[in-house]
């Protein structure tokens, strides 16, 4: 009945949709770098064949009727294709120049030593340890 949909070209494009619009969706979701976004349909093509052994090699294991191994592919193909865009995005994130928070020193530092700082009055303003004229 599906036969000349899920075989030979149409097959094998409809397989690589499976994988390609999860893993675009993944890419959009965790704003990938355009040079990912250029090599998408190589790397989806990689997913399809990784995992299409795998489905394989489980729908064999499983024995399973035509359905079944219908609703292995459909559920195990856009999986892969997410979870791999996730993968890709998440690791180009970890290696960000982008760093939050704070830069600690010890010692002393381009505003003076840290005897200046303790020998301030006790009354004085500081931020930070550096002394601020009073204003008028």
């Amino acid at each position: 009945m599906f036969d000349n949909l899920t075989h030979g070209l149409t097959g094998l494009l409809i397989a690589w949709l499976l994988v390609a619009i999860p893993l675009w969706i993944s890419f959009a979701q965790g704003k990938a770098a355009i040079r990912q976004w250029l090599l998408s349909p190589i790397v989806a093509m990689a997913i399809l064949f990784g995992v299409g052994i795998c489905v394989s090699i489980l729908q064999g294991a499983l024995n399973a009727g035509t359905v079944m191994n219908a609703a292995i592919v459909l559920v195990c193909l856009p999986l892969a294709g997410f979870f791999s865009g996730r993968y890709l995005t998440r690791a180009v994130a970890a290696n960000d120049a982008h760093k939050r928070g704070t830069q600690l020193s010890e010692g002393t530092d381009r505003h003076g030593s840290n005897a200046q700082i303790r020998s301030r009055p006790a009354g004085q303003l500081t931020i930070a340890g550096i002394g601020v004229p009073p204003g008028r």
